[in-house]
């Protein structure tokens, strides 16, 4: 017992270098395979559009939409998702069509244990975002202090959302306040997080 104890330590640390080393080259493999996989499909179907059409009414007709609207959309998709996955850029809006596709091909055309596979790398890129080798992770910083409008707001409230998942509340940090008499007015966490208190 006490010697799994001592191991457990090096365990952890040893998993922790392994993600830190090969898990943004894993991420960035998985993001490749999913690419190509969707992007290939795409680059067949916009090759001939009358095989698109007649695969969207025969082979695979979504009940819910009409077969040109339905190819279209999907056609959309795989040609425009992919590349974007496949950079890093702006990954995880085009995870949610890709996800939302591959569950549509799942339960409206062949329910294979791949499209699930998908559905779940997807949800995960969305979760855990695109990784350490990725164009979002390299411009986000630039993005983020640029005059786009509401991007710092949006990355303090993503950053608040982070903690709350890591299990520390807003009440677990230092607030820092501004008061007129006794009561504050307002005040900011050391997150950079304005809270606002009533009068």
């Amino acid at each position: 017992m006490a010697m799994i104890a001592r191991l457990m330590p090096i365990a952890r640390d040893a998993m922790s270098f392994a993600e830190r080393s090969f898990g943004p080259l894993l991420d960035l493999f998985i993001r490749l395979w999913l690419a190509q996989s969707f992007f290939v499909s795409g680059l067949f179907k916009a090759a001939s559009w009358n095989t698109a059409l007649l695969l969207a009414t025969y082979e695979y007709p979504v009940s819910w939409l009409d077969p040109h609207t339905s190819a279209t959309t999907g056609l959309a998709i795989e040609l425009i998702c992919p590349p974007l996955i496949a950079l890093g850029l702006f990954t995880r809006i085009a995870a949610i069509p890709l996800l939302i596709l591959s569950l549509v091909i799942q339960f409206a055309y062949k329910p294979l244990p791949e499209n699930l596979f998908w559905a779940l790398l997807f949800g995960l890129m969305i979760l855990r975002g695109p990784g350490a080798l990725s164009l979002d992770r390299l411009l986000g910083p630039a993005v983020l202090s640029s005059a786009l409008p509401f991007a710092g707001a949006a990355r303090r409230v993503l950053k608040t959302v982070k903690l709350q998942f890591e299990g520390r509340s807003l009440r677990d940090l230092p607030i820092k306040a501004i008061y007129n008499g006794e009561r504050p007015l307002c005040g900011h966490t050391s997150a950079g997080v304005l809270v606002y208190y009533e009068r």
